[in-house]
C-alpha cells in the first residue's frame, strides 16, 4: 500500500509541473500603466523664475548672507499663543513684541506692520530666524514667510545703500532669508 501512495504522488507531481502560466492580463496592465505614468511626468515641471535685482540689492542681501557677525539679529517665535519677535543687537536682547492670536488666528496684518517698522528701523537686514514650536503646522509657517517676504504695494519701500560705492536703491524685499533656528532639537 505504501508503493501506491508513491507513486500517485508522483504523478500528481508531473501533472502539476507541466501547466503554463497566463501572462496576457499582467502585459495589458503594463500596457496601460507605462503609457500613463510617462504621461503624468509631463504635468510636473519645476521651473525658477529669476528677477533681476538692482545691484546695490544683491550686494546687500549677500553681504547680509555672508556676515557671521551681525549686529542686528530678528527672531520670531511661534506658539499656540501666538508671535514673540525678538531683536538682538549685538547679541543682547533689545526689543521684545508679543502679537497674541486673534479670534484664535494668526494676526499677519500686525506681524506685517510690526517687520515693516524692523525693515525701515533696520534696512541692510534680509535674514530672519523663525522659531516654529512644533505643534505649529507647516501652512501657518508658509504664512508667516509669505507675509513677511515682500513689502505691499502702498507701503514704503525700504532704502539699501551699498557700503562700498554709497550707491542707494529701494527695494520691496523684506525678508527673503529664513532660517529655522530652531531645527536642530534633540
Amino acid at each position: 500500500m505504501s508503493k501506491r501512495r508513491n507513486i500517485t504522488i508522483e504523478s500528481r507531481n508531473q501533472e502539476d509541473a507541466n501547466f503554463e502560466l497566463d501572462l496576457s492580463p499582467m502585459l495589458s496592465l503594463m500596457v496601460t500603466l507605462i503609457p500613463i505614468m510617462l504621461l503624468s511626468t509631463v504635468f510636473v515641471r519645476i521651473t525658477l523664475i529669476e528677477t533681476p535685482l538692482p545691484q546695490v540689492v544683491q550686494n546687500a542681501i549677500e553681504n547680509d548672507k555672508n556676515n557671521k557677525d551681525r549686529e542686528v539679529n530678528l527672531v520670531l517665535n511661534m506658539t499656540q499663543e501666538g508671535f514673540k519677535f525678538e531683536v538682538l543687537i549685538d547679541g543682547k536682547l533689545n526689543k521684545t513684541t508679543r502679537i497674541p492670536k486673534l479670534n484664535n488666528q494668526w494676526d499677519l496684518n500686525s506681524l506685517y506692520v510690526l517687520a515693516h517698522e524692523l525693515k525701515m528701523t533696520h534696512p541692510q537686514i534680509f535674514k530672519m530666524d523663525i522659531k516654529p514650536d512644533s505643534d505649529i503646522k507647516y501652512n501657518d509657517i508658509v504664512k508667516v514667510m509669505d507675509e513677511l517676504r515682500i513689502i505691499k504695494k502702498g507701503d514704503s519701500k525700504a532704502v539699501v545703500t551699498d557700503s562700498e560705492t554709497t550707491q542707494k536703491a529701494e527695494t520691496e524685499l523684506m525678508f527673503p532669508e529664513i532660517n529655522f533656528a530652531n531645527v536642530v532639537e534633540g
